[in-house]
């Protein structure tokens, strides 16, 4: 069965190129523009993995970070941010948050696919579903 992905970008192109090259993979993703939208998403669906950007509208990606930490349902729920800024406080901040990795963009696709497999081996073993990033 394929890993469930949730991309969230308020960039359509964005979320329309990583969701084309992580299918293209085998993974299966849905899309989100806000964080408000995807919070919606999370509570009425499962996900393997959530891939967000940090600048978003609304709600910016370590204020969705903080929200899904808070909840039981999506708590478990690895996340990968994706940023624009190359701030090493920005990539702390995100990490002490509960993401698993953060990106910068331009994405290298290499290095997105990587992460993206090596975050769901490490934080979704056979037979356990903790996310041992947060």
């Amino acid at each position: 069965m394929a890993h469930r992905i949730l991309i969230i970008d308020d960039n359509a192109d964005i979320r329309w190129i990583l969701s084309d090259l992580l299918e293209s993979h085998g993974f299966r993703c849905e899309k989100a523009q806000n964080a408000i939208t995807a919070l919606s998403m999370v509570q009425n669906s499962d996900f393997d993995l959530i891939l967000t950007d940090y600048q978003m509208p609304k709600m910016n990606g370590l204020e969705l970070l903080q929200q899904l930490s808070a909840s039981s349902r999506t708590s478990s729920i690895p996340v990968i941010m994706i940023t624009a800024f190359g701030s090493e406080t920005l990539e702390s901040d995100a990490q002490q948050a509960g993401a698993c990795a953060v990106l910068r963009k331009p994405i290298d696709s290499r290095e997105l696919l990587t992460t993206v497999t090596q975050t769901i081996e490490k934080t979704l073993p056979p037979h356990s579903s903790p996310c041992q990033c947060r």
